[in-house]
């Protein structure tokens, strides 16, 4: 193993759990590479570097952001909420409020 580490240049190594990755697509015949998020951001550093990343689109990565011991949103980023609270025939009808949780560090 030391032999193969010796002879593979610095710019070619690989990090063993890489956060961000890419991909590639085809559209109208124009090959484009995109950013993946490829794991859940761990440190509060990482979870800086995809928000400021995929700023103009964070719903995409919100449910990644999520707080897993969110008390609201249980890391989902999202709960729902009664448009009727209190009332007993349409409180089951319900929208998404977007929790908090996800921008925190």
């Amino acid at each position: 193993m030391k032999f193969v580490v010796k002879q593979t240049p610095e710019e070619k190594y690989v990090d063993e759990n890489p956060l961000i990755g890419t991909k590639k697509r085809n559209d109208d015949g124009q090959t484009m590479e995109y950013a993946v998020l490829l794991r859940d951001p761990v440190t509060p550093e990482e979870r800086r570097i995809v928000r400021e990343l995929w700023k103009n689109n964070i719903d995409a990565v919100r449910r990644r952001l999520a707080k897993k011991d969110c008390p609201k949103c249980h890391g989902k980023g999202s709960y729902d909420v009664s448009d009727y609270p209190g009332d007993p025939m349409y409180y089951k009808l319900m929208h998404a409020e977007i929790c908090g949780c996800f921008m925190e560090d």
